[in-house]
């Protein structure tokens, strides 16, 4: 079926019609790139569990409630794809099962509606703290909670040996010169690459190339219906 990537008014200025529509098809073609986006190398192998929170007492105060792990089974179906209604609460454990003694991680969360946003590590974090030791499981302790836009969802998780950072490029939709850890790894080099095409990027595209084995990504993808 047709995919509606934008709506719009018919008064909008011309000029700034043009840079929308550059910006929207960008994070269309970006978000279908990403989403697809598989590279395996078992020596970063990382696993992702989701762990759904129930609330158990004072539901009615989000500050005090106490809230349990479920099953991930009980959001799932048969078949294993989960499936999220607004307003649930989950976690992610991961584990490194990789011969690398630390790993360090990267969460992108693709939406949607393309937009696509960097879960972890959070706004004032530290990628360097981000590391998981070899037969770790990292139990996370940030919690999300589920909400619109409805449809089908995606988490990535990007291992790699090096940390990662990848803020900067998509806050700044590319333009950054420099992400806040110094030199970028290959693969924040591919992520910014999928700006160079974008109207309000005056840069040259440049290819960049990505040795496969530079990372591991592991995909979860995630139904979001309204309650």
């Amino acid at each position: 079926g047709e995919t509606i990537i934008w709506q719009t008014t018919k008064n909008i200025d011309p000029k700034k019609l043009a840079d929308t529509l550059a910006i929207k098809i960008g994070d269309y073609a970006r978000a279908k790139y990403l989403r697809n986006l598989s590279l395996t190398n078992a020596t970063y192998k990382v696993t992702v569990e989701f762990v759904p929170l129930k609330c158990v007492s004072g539901c009615d105060n989000p500050r005090t409630s106490q809230s349990a792990d479920e099953k991930v089974k009980s959001k799932a179906d048969a078949s294993g794809h989960i499936f999220f209604k607004e307003g649930d609460k989950f976690r992610l454990n991961i584990t490194n099962h990789s011969d690398q003694k630390i790993l360090y991680y990267t969460v992108l969360d693709i939406q949607p509606d393309n937009v696509v946003n960097v879960m972890l590590p959070g706004r004032r974090d530290q990628p360097e703290d981000f590391r998981i030791f070899q037969g770790q499981t990292v139990k996370l302790e940030k919690v999300f909670t589920i909400g619109p836009p409805f449809g089908v969802d995606v988490l990535k998780v990007i291992a790699s040996d090096t940390p990662l950072d990848l803020r900067d490029i998509f806050n700044s939709r590319g333009t950054s010169a420099g992400t806040r850890g110094g030199p970028k790894s290959p693969f924040a080099k591919i992520i910014e690459g999928t700006f160079k095409a974008e109207g309000n990027n005056k840069r040259g595209p440049q290819e960049e190339t990505i040795q496969p084995d530079a990372v591991n990504i592991t995909t979860v993808p995630f139904h979001i219906s309204p309650k």
